[in-house]
């Protein structure tokens, strides 16, 4: 996922990541003027400083989590997270055609949004690990850009409900002729 920075704090915020040994982050959903629960820990895979200090970011969100407390720090918001996991990591196998047909649907639609989406991982029957399937999450990501997509699904453990859900936002979509 790429995003642009350029707000003073959030540029202090990226910097001190790219320099820590992990390269990674935590961002929150965003609930218009509450604090959201529920977030992703991502990870910087490249960068790009622009010479008025803005800076452009490719990330790939790593894990999910579930914030603890929070308190301010240099502008922005630092937390104490709880990882979340998936409960039921394994998908029910008469599934998995209704899952790799709309896997195919989900990369034809993504192809061309590329440059906002990057990549869509691979889908592999039965794959997943401790948030299950990568490409639900970009699908997930996808219609949230278009719908508003509740935080509840973050904190979610059933990958067959986050499947579901995505499949009922895509039919949603696909009838208002977003799709």
């Amino acid at each position: 996922m790429g995003l642009h920075i350029f707000e003073p704090r959030y540029r202090l915020m990226i910097r001190q990541a790219w320099e820590s040994e992990s390269k990674c982050f935590g961002m929150c959903a965003p609930l218009g003027d509450t604090f959201s629960e529920y977030g992703t820990i991502l990870k910087i895979l490249s960068h790009q400083m622009e010479t008025d200090g803005r800076v452009l970011i490719n990330t790939v969100g790593v894990r999910r989590f579930r914030v603890v407390s929070h308190y301010k720090k240099d502008g922005y918001v630092v937390a104490r997270v709880c990882l979340i996991s998936d409960i039921q990591r394994r998908f029910d196998p008469t599934q998995f055609g209704r899952m790799g047909a709309f896997y195919r649907v989900l990369s034809t639609v993504t192809s061309h949004l590329s440059h906002n989406m990057g990549h869509i991982p691979s889908y592999t029957e039965g794959e997943g690990g401790p948030d299950g399937p990568g490409w639900i999450w970009t699908g997930l990501h996808l219609v949230s850009e278009l719908t508003g997509l509740s935080s509840e699904v973050l904190g979610g453990t059933c990958g067959m409900a986050r499947f579901q859900e995505l499949v009922d936002l895509f039919n949603s979509l696909s009838q208002t002729n977003q799709f």
